[in-house]
């Protein structure tokens, strides 16, 4: 199978730097993606996300996201993706992200390159590039250098189907457990 280093299949922008503290401006005319609104295997809700007024006029074009970036926490122990499935309202991530831009979808799809991006194979070549012992990050250029399996668009679909088939079951696996533990301690309580 083919790899290719992530700067070949995408580009890859930096987060926008905030000077301090993001503040919320409710009348906001922009939104921002913070650590605290991703989660592996989570969908990202845009209308759940800060809005924010920037300094001046200050208007980051070129860091607005789009449908279908995918964005990879690089300051954290385990960098992980997410792909934004949906229309995105005038939205930023801060620099605690890149935002990864497919040049092609003929060669790999979004959804795809989130899915191995959050694979075993491709985050210990993440992690060996990892920077930092307070706080590790993942420097822009040692992420463009990464590479990345590029297998063709019909196997990229399966897999990304088996992926998400996999994460369902997990989740009902979670879901029967907890049931199992309510029922157990409803019957505990029970006279």
């Amino acid at each position: 199978m083919q790899e290719l280093p992530l700067q070949e299949l995408a580009e890859v922008l930096t987060g926008y730097p905030f000077r301090s503290k993001v503040e919320s401006a409710p009348d906001g005319d922009l939104r921002v993606i913070q650590g605290k609104d991703v989660e592996e295997g989570r969908v990202l809700d845009p209308e759940a996300l800060t809005r924010i007024r920037l300094p001046g006029r200050s208007r980051p074009h070129d860091k607005l996201m789009r449908k279908d970036d995918v964005i990879i926490m690089v300051r954290t122990e385990r960098p992980f993706a997410v792909h934004l499935a949906c229309e995105m309202p005038p939205t930023v991530v801060q620099n605690s992200f890149n935002t990864l831009r497919l040049h092609s979808t003929h060669r790999m799809s979004p959804e795809f390159l989130a899915m191995i991006l959050n694979q075993s194979l491709v985050r210990a070549r993440i992690a060996a590039f990892l920077k930092g012992t307070n706080i590790p990050y993942l420097r822009v250029e040692d992420l463009r250098a990464v590479p990345v399996p590029v297998p063709p668009l019909d196997r990229q679909r399966l897999l990304v189907a088996m992926a998400e088939a996999q994460r369902r079951e997990r989740d009902l696996h979670r879901e029967l457990e907890l049931a199992r533990q309510q029922r157990l301690d409803a019957l505990i309580l029970a006279k």
